[in-house]
């Protein structure tokens, strides 16, 4: 799924964004890369 389509579906979901990283030891998201953790909160 595309991030674009999760970040939507996410906020349909009332979650808000709080960050986003590249892999489980958080480092530095680029976007493009292969693989992303997101991290969301309830509003």
């Amino acid at each position: 799924m595309p991030l674009r389509d999760y970040d939507r579906a996410c906020a349909a979901a009332d979650l808000a964004y709080e960050a986003r990283y590249a892999d489980w030891s958080a480092a530095r998201f680029v976007a493009g890369g292969c693989f992303a953790v997101s991290v969301h909160r309830r509003r």
